[in-house]
């Protein structure tokens, strides 16, 4: 599935933003901001919702393989691993990529290097693919979260074949934890992308980061949340992206839903400042999921976003998630923006909404038959 998202903005909209016309939320625990959201059918919105708690009672009394079971069963080719990667997620990327021809391009030999970045990809499944696309001469820069198991030891953040390629410079930022909350971190990034690329700066900027929200916290579920829970990693992977990527760079993040204000302004952003924004549902991607990727061509940037965004990832944490870049306002104005974006979230919901439908009918019917017997 692939949707195209335009607008009819242009860069005198992104020049008028003030940092102070920013607002944020103290908490965004609350699934009713995504279903006041002007950017899709509430009704069909309410009705994913719904089927996605019906799984509520299935996790919560541990009837997980029921779930997997009846998922593996109806959509049989997500259960397959890689053939050609360490893991799916190398056949997800590669997908998309082959949708849009851009293997074809990453394919041809360049005189020059072509450097790229992965971002929040550990252990560097994406990497993976680009380094076996990409013909020689090529460097990529890494920087995923340093974590550690219990006993304090560092868990496996990049293929241990990976860290010994010198076609791949790993850094963990100025703080050496590799979190890109911390503008710190994303600073030296940059540093030692502009210093190895001699200011040439990135052809490609990729990301692959994600927060899983298979548990309840607190007794409560938050699957539907899932999308305002990684707003604030999104946009620091798209903050690295504008600022590194040189003058038709391309830009490719995996992201979840986009019924909030924040995600609608990433992509208003995105259709301003790259000629062609695409969100892509490669098959090897679970339809029962929120995950999809954004992919944007032909970068051209303009630096008063990058100052806006920098200040808002230097004020936001836990307790202050910024509620939009772009002012709903302004956004709703663009006819052709709401109708690309609504077009496209009203297609994928409906479509969510019928494989989530069919899953939770065979789990809740396996549950049933192993209680009888």
């Amino acid at each position: 599935m692939i949707y195209e998202i335009k607008s009819k903005g242009d860069e005198k909209i992104l020049n008028k933003i003030k940092y102070n016309d920013i607002k944020y939320y103290e908490n965004i625990y609350d699934e009713n901001i995504l279903l006041r959201s002007e950017y899709c059918d509430k009704e069909k919105l309410k009705e994913l919702f719904e089927e996605k708690h019906k799984l509520d009672y299935v996790f919560d009394n541990n009837y997980l393989n029921y779930y997997t079971k009846a998922r593996d069963s109806i959509f049989k080719k997500d259960k397959k691993g890689s053939k050609q990667f360490h893991n799916r997620a190398g056949d997800k990327i590669l997908e998309t990529l082959k949708l849009l021809d851009l293997d074809k391009e990453l394919i041809k030999k360049h005189k020059d290097y072509f450097y790229f970045s992965s971002v929040a990809d550990g252990p560097g499944s994406w990497v993976e693919v680009i380094l076996k696309l990409v013909k020689n001469p090529v460097l990529g820069f890494g920087m995923t979260l340093l974590t550690k198991d219990i006993k304090g030891k560092s868990t496996l953040n990049w293929y241990p074949w990976l860290k010994k390629d010198k076609r791949f410079f790993i850094d963990y930022g100025k703080t050496g934890s590799g979190n890109i909350y911390l503008m710190s971190n994303i600073i030296q990034f940059h540093n030692n992308i502009k210093e190895k690329t001699n200011n040439i700066m990135l052809n490609l900027s990729i990301s692959d980061g994600g927060i899983e929200v298979t548990k309840p916290i607190n007794g409560v579920h938050y699957d539907t949340i899932q999308e305002l829970l990684n707003n604030r990693l999104k946009l620091s992977e798209f903050f690295i992206g504008l600022l590194n990527l040189k003058e038709n760079g391309i830009l490719i993040s995996k992201i979840y839903d986009c019924f909030s204000d924040l995600m609608a302004s990433i992509l208003y952003i995105a259709s301003i400042v790259f000629d062609k924004v695409y969100i892509v549902k490669p098959t090897t991607s679970r339809i029962v999921n929120s995950e999809k990727y954004l992919v944007c061509l032909n970068y051209h940037q303009n630096i008063n976003i990058i100052k806006i965004i920098a200040e808002i990832i230097k004020n936001s944490n836990k307790n202050n998630i910024p509620q939009f870049i772009v002012n709903p306002s302004i956004i709703k104005k663009d006819k052709t923006f709401m109708k690309s974006i609504i077009d496209f979230n009203n297609d994928y919901i409906t479509k969510q909404i019928n494989a989530l439908n069919k899953v939770n009918i065979k789990t809740y019917e396996l549950i049933n038959n192993d209680k009888k017997i």
